[in-house]
Order: structure tokens, then C-alpha cells, then sequence
């Protein structure tokens, strides 16, 4: 044999190694069909999609319990509740492929969607978020999740991937021309102005700020809106009827762009104490501010000009901790020392953009809270819930995004943890990648 024949030979030969190392047989995924609403309305079961009849933002409801509804739809961005006549589109339940074989070799991580085998049900399959891990102590409280004592912060893709829809500029209701935008200006002589979906800035010497307000319409009289505090109210749940929980987990989403020498502004506020980021754009740098006092360890220099060009920005104060990132580039987390003040009525403006000696442009507002975990309902057993409850060494504490409604580890699931040796598998990599929805 030659040797180039030897050569070509051995190259086939690693090169089919490599298939096989690469591929396996597409068995281990696994079709469901998603049926309960316990994780709407990123996974939805049966349900209806609604376009709003005065701001045209998209959305879905869980089907009537009888024939038609008891209570108005009403759209979660601007509030208005659908005409008599208008009708949602029915959808089956989202569609899904489980891998099977995710969690043959690591341990499922937190906030990681997985599907579990029913210990009630042997043939039904659930399918949650995982929260607590084996060994921890699991306590929710005022709607957060504590672990070991502890809040638990998510990091910022995790705020991301948990973010419920407060408002979005992109669609202004129109219906009414008096309605007032939830973006205003803070004091009546502004150089802010409404331009597109958004707003333009003109320079001036003196802060200027661009304040969120928020808004609900009035039960019954749509026309009417009166000012109130962000609250865990969901468009979903169209008949669960429950009380509702002020939110001040927020974050703020928007495309920006600057021009000049000047700085902008950020600011937000938790139990009377106020946080705001001040950044100098041309400079590439900016730092904290707790209650007027610079916070150590948060300056940074980003080593380039921030907004030349228009930019991600991501503002939030989620977690007792307050976040920065420029197209997804994190420049600041500090974790606020838990607050020892009573929560109180939240504010009324909770979020802030201000500018000084800078030209903004600034589009695609996006308000989002964070998910609000609700006491659970019924008579038995309520895991975590005020107290810690301590999980065994395989155990996992699991909870659904649809906190009112979710039968889960507070309640709903036996002993509070779940065995790991439930586990069934998990619906893609960050759920989209083997996720399919049948078409409108």
C-alpha cells in the first residue's frame, strides 16, 4: 500500500470517528403538547391571541371557562378592555421537544425550565422552573425568592428571561387623544419631545427628566385613568379574581443614542430610597449613586464612546440590586443591602431618564417588572411560603411563571421538594431552540 493511500486511508477513518462522536439518533427528543397555564404566557396551553383594539400590542388569554367571559379582556399594555364584538383567535397548546437525555450526565440549573415525571400522576408530565436546589432552604417572601437566608439575585440574562411586559411605547393607545403617555416630561419647561416611538432630547445645562408614570384605566369607565402604582395584574388570567401586588422589581429596555459632551441620567427608587446611575457618554464612563452618595466599586470606564451609535440599554432594579448593561455588556451590578423598611405603597414615577449638555434620542421604551411569586390558595400544605423549608439531597424546589394560578412546590406537589429521579428532561436549550408553535 502507498503511503499516500495509507494517509487518505487514516483521515477517513478520524473523520468517521468524529461523526460519530457529533451525531446521535434524534429518539432522545421527545414531542409534548403544553395543556395547564402555569408557565403563560412564555409556554401557554389552549388559548386565545388578541390584537388590542386601541394600542394594537399583541397578546394572549387562557380560554373561558364556559362559552364566553365573565369579566372584560383587557389588553396588559394599555389597559383597554376589548369591544363585546371583538373575539380572540383560538390556539392550541404550544408544542415542545423534550430532550430526554439533558440531565443524564449534570444536574438540572437554577432557573432552568425542566419537564418531571407526576408523583400523583405517573402518565403526566409537568412542566416548571427549577427555583431551589438540592440541600437548600427555600423561603418566599413579599414575592421574591430567598435561599439560605438569603435573596436570591438573578443575573441579569436571568431578569431577562423572567420579565413580564409592564408597557411598551411602541404602542400608544389612540382611542382617546387626551390619553396621557406614561413617558412624560418631570416639570412642565422640557426640552423632551415625543419623536416616533420614543422621544428627542435637545441640550440644556439643567437636568431634565423623562419620567414613567403609571397609569390604569378605571373599572368601567375606560376614559378614565387615574394614576396608581406598577402591580403583579396579569392579562392571562382573564377570570381568576385575586388581590393584587404592588411590583417595584422593574426594568426599563430602550434603543438609545447621544450626541455631545454632556451626561445622562437613570434613577429608580425602592422603599424611599433613591438609586441613580450617572454616565458621561462622550467619556465612556459612569457610576452609582445611593441617596445622592457615590457607591465604591461601581465606577467603570467602558474604553470607548457609549451611545454613538444606537444602543442597547438595559436599566433594572430587580432583587434588591440594581443592574447596567449597554448592548448586553454588563457595567454595573451592586447588590443593595436589604431594605429593614416596610414595603409600603410603591412610587408613582418608579423609573427616570435624565439628560444635561446632551442631545438623546431614545425609542422602544420597554417597562418590564419581574415575576411577583403569590401566596398559594387552599387548604394545605404552603412550602416556603413565610418560612423556610429545608430540601433534601436530591430534592428540587420548582415554581411555575404563573405564579395565581401554578400548582407547584408551595402547594400543589407532595412534601414541597420534588426527587431529582422525576426528572424527565428539558424542552430545548433556553427553551426556544427545540420550541415550535403551530401557525396563526
Amino acid at each position: 500500500m502507498s503511503r499516500r493511500i495509507a494517509v487518505l486511508l487514516t483521515l477517513v477513518f478520524i473523520a468517521g470517528l468524529l461523526i460519530c462522536a457529533v451525531w446521535r439518533p434524534t429518539s432522545h427528543l421527545q414531542p409534548i403538547e403544553v395543556v395547564g397555564p402555569s408557565m403563560a404566557p412564555g409556554l401557554r396551553g389552549a388559548h386565545l391571541d388578541w390584537t388590542c383594539a386601541d394600542c394594537g400590542y399583541r397578546f394572549s388569554t387562557a380560554p373561558p371557562e364556559g362559552s364566553t367571559y365573565t369579566q372584560a379582556v383587557l389588553c396588559p399594555n394599555c389597559g383597554y378592555p376589548q369591544p363585546g364584538s371583538a373575539v380572540g383567535v383560538a390556539q392550541p397548546g404550544d408544542r415542545l421537544l423534550v430532550d430526554t437525555e439533558a440531565f443524564l450526565h449534570h444536574r438540572p440549573m437554577r432557573w432552568e425550565t425542566v419537564v418531571f415525571r407526576s408523583p400523583e400522576e405517573p402518565g403526566t408530565h409537568c412542566i416548571k422552573r427549577v427555583v431551589g436546589l438540592p440541600g437548600e432552604s427555600v423561603e418566599i417572601r413579599e414575592g421574591k425568592v430567598w435561599i439560605d437566608g438569603a435573596p436570591l439575585r438573578k443575573a441579569l440574562a436571568e431578569q431577562r428571561q423572567l420579565a413580564v411586559p409592564v408597557y411598551d411605547s411602541r404602542f400608544r393607545p389612540h382611542r382617546a387623544k387626551d390619553t396621557p403617555d406614561r413617558w412624560r416630561p418631570a416639570q412642565e419647561e422640557s426640552d423632551w419631545a415625543k419623536a416616533g416611538d420614543g422621544f428627542r432630547h435637545m441640550p440644556r445645562d439643567a437636568i431634565d427628566w423623562l419620567d414613567y408614570a403609571h397609569w390604569q384605566r378605571a373599572p368601567g369607565d375606560p376614559a378614565h385613568i387615574r394614576m396608581a402604582p406598577v402591580t403583579d395584574d396579569d392579562a392571562y388570567n382573564v377570570e381568576s379574581s385575586r388581590q393584587l401586588n404592588e411590583v417595584a422589581d422593574l426594568m426599563l429596555v430602550a434603543r438609545l443614542r447621544t450626541v455631545g459632551a454632556g451626561k445622562l441620567f437613570l434613577r429608580a427608587q425602592l422603599r424611599g430610597e433613591h438609586f441613580q446611575i450617572e454616565l458621561e457618554p462622550l467619556h465612556g464612563s459612569g457610576r452609582l449613586l445611593h441617596d445622592a452618595t457615590a457607591v465604591a466599586g461601581t465606577e467603570f470606564n467602558a474604553g470607548a464612546p457609549l451611545f454613538a451609535e444606537p444602543s442597547l440599554l438595559e436599566f433594572s432594579l430587580i432583587d434588591y440590586q440594581i443592574a447596567l448593561a449597554i448592548n448586553q455588556r454588563e457595567l454595573i451590578r451592586y447588590a443593595i443591602p436589604t431594605p429593614t423598611a416596610a414595603a409600603g405603597s410603591g412610587p408613582l414615577r418608579p423609573l427616570g431618564i435624565g439628560a444635561a449638555g446632551l442631545d438623546v434620542q431614545i425609542e422602544s421604551l420597554q417597562v418590564l417588572r419581574d415575576i411577583y411569586y403569590t401566596r398559594p390558595t387552599g387548604t394545605g400544605g404552603r412550602f416556603g411560603d413565610g418560612r423556610a423549608f429545608k430540601l433534601g439531597t436530591s430534592e428540587y424546589f420548582f415554581l411555575g411563571d404563573n405564579s395565581p394560578v401554578s400548582a407547584d412546590c408551595r402547594q400543589g406537589l407532595p412534601g414541597g421538594g420534588l426527587a431529582g429521579k422525576y426528572l424527565t428532561g428539558r424542552p430545548g436549550r433556553g427553551i426556544s431552540d427545540f420550541r415550535f408553535q403551530t401557525s396563526d
